[in-house]
């Protein structure tokens, strides 16, 4: 294996979509008006396929961790009791915290040899969001919610094959848990 050199010419990417988890605290500014910021975790799953060398090939398997802290800004246009509808936008900047990537060599059709190693952007990823969202209270501080809604990923100049990159602009739909404060 080792007289066949490594390309990082794909001739094929998937990416899968990404999974993201968080958790949201809001500050009512007033009745219509509110500031919300948290955590978030993503995961990123790409298989990158290569055309390699005659009979030698390669494909990858990349896994990315993040960390993102979102800033928002909220506007309640409709509530009654516990119920209430709203628009939000903001931005979001995370962290690669973690990578990895799986590389499975081919010759002749065999696998011959899988290697694991460590990658990571150093790059911040930051993005822009806009969604409209539906809230219920459970209680003056915890709420439930739904928001679909869009965002928009900036090139980071990162040398790694990511969603991000790739398709820039997706839709999405947020459900979580909030813990809303000066209610």
């Amino acid at each position: 294996m080792s007289n066949y050199s490594r390309e990082q010419a794909y001739t094929e990417v998937k990416h899968h979509q990404p999974v993201t988890f968080g958790l949201t605290v809001r500050y009512n500014l007033n009745s219509r008006w509110s500031l919300s910021s948290g955590l978030t975790y993503s995961l990123l799953n790409s298989e990158l396929y290569s055309s390699g060398v005659g009979n030698y090939y390669y494909d990858d398997h990349q896994t990315l961790h993040y960390i993102g802290i979102p800033l928002n800004v909220g506007y309640t246009f409709w509530q009654k009791n516990r119920l209430s509808t709203y628009l939000t936008t903001g931005a979001l900047v995370e962290k690669n915290i973690a990578g990895k990537l799986t590389s499975k060599y081919y010759l002749d059709n065999q696998l011959e040899v899988t290697t694991t190693e460590k990658v990571r952007a150093k790059e911040l990823q930051w993005s822009v969001n806009a969604a409209m969202g539906l809230g219920y209270q459970l209680s003056n501080t915890i709420g439930l919610y739904a928001e679909p809604g869009i965002s928009y990923y900036f090139n980071n100049g990162s040398q790694l094959e990511t969603i991000y990159k790739e398709d820039p602009l997706h839709f999405n739909l947020r459900l979580g848990l909030r813990f809303t404060f000066n209610n």
